[in-house]
């Protein structure tokens, strides 16, 4: 009876002794690509052991996989990827996670030299824009960036899956920048440390507010005559509102229609995103001793 299962490479690699003690022999590979290959309908044809480590195309493995795949023999290549999973496990119980340490990769055979930077953290907006407002002020060159955003399943704080369809969402950084000094990288990971969690606070507060401005907008709309479905019309996400109230549209409407109409178009632009809501007041309005609301 002929074998239907797809035809597959099994590929195992340990690049650092770190990660053979962590759980990631070969041995261990082994046994998962195979599981993996089961639960997937594949069939293993052949392993493929690499320990150098490196993203060049220049290695027996890649050597290998190319020929098998030019034969028709494999139609893909199962592997087991601990380096960046090892560092989504590594401490998982710290919230925020940044470490600044030597590249074990290099992208191309010459390449100037770099550092690598990785963080982890719950997943939420600004992530990317704090990084790269750290880099600018550290005045460090970014050469090569990976974001995966990954589905954690995890029991007792420890992790027991990925799967991108469920668990908490944990977004992890993978970054070559220009060369930082040892001696400075314990500070530079402490401070953006600080800042990826000032950024994940101002997550947690950040829908709270968006409601508020949504009610804030409803009323303006109430106020103005306006359809609270239609937004304000934009060129773009990161452009100023441009208004498309006309003449004859502001000339027909009183001072007080045409400022809340004029305050929906503030709300809609400050809800793209184009700064980053950390507070908001809330001041009460009540009749005043003359009965007119002053």
């Amino acid at each position: 009876m002929p074998d239907k299962r797809i035809p597959a490479l099994g590929l195992i690699r340990v690049s650092t002794k770190h990660q053979a003690k962590q759980g990631y022999s070969p041995e261990e590979q082994r046994a998962a690509i195979a599981r993996f290959a089961d639960d997937q309908n594949l069939r293993i044809v052949e392993y493929v052991m690499e320990e150098k480590t490196g993203f060049t195309l220049d290695r027996r493995d890649v050597r290998r996989m190319r020929e098998l795949a030019q034969q028709g023999i494999i139609r893909g290549v199962v592997a087991f990827v601990m380096d960046r999973f090892a560092f989504l496990e590594e401490d998982f119980a710290k919230t925020v996670k940044v470490t600044i340490h030597d590249p074990e990769t290099t992208l191309l055979a010459e390449e100037p030299p770099s550092t690598v930077i990785e963080t982890r953290l719950p997943d939420c907006s600004f992530v990317i824009r704090t990084i790269k407002s750290f880099l600018r002020q550290m005045g460090l060159q970014l050469q090569f960036v990976l974001h995966p955003i990954h589905g954690v399943i995890q029991d007792h704080g420890q992790i027991t899956g990925i799967d991108p369809t469920r668990g908490t969402k944990f977004s992890q950084v993978y970054l070559q920048v220009s060369q930082i000094p040892p001696e400075k990288r314990e500070a530079l990971a402490k401070d953006l440390e600080q800042r990826l969690a000032l950024t994940l606070q101002v997550n947690l507060d950040r829908y709270p507010m968006l409601q508020r401005l949504d009610e804030v907008r409803a009323l303006l709309c109430r106020l103005s005559g306006r359809d609270p479905s239609t937004p304000s019309a934009r060129e773009s996400q990161t452009l100023p509102v441009i208004s498309r109230t006309t003449t004859n549209d502001l000339n027909a409407m009183d001072h007080r229609d045409a400022e809340a109409n004029e305050a929906v178009e503030l709300i809609d632009w400050l809800k793209d995103d184009n700064f980053i809501l950390l507070g908001y007041a809330w001041f009460p309005y009540g009749t005043g001793t003359n009965g007119n609301g002053n």
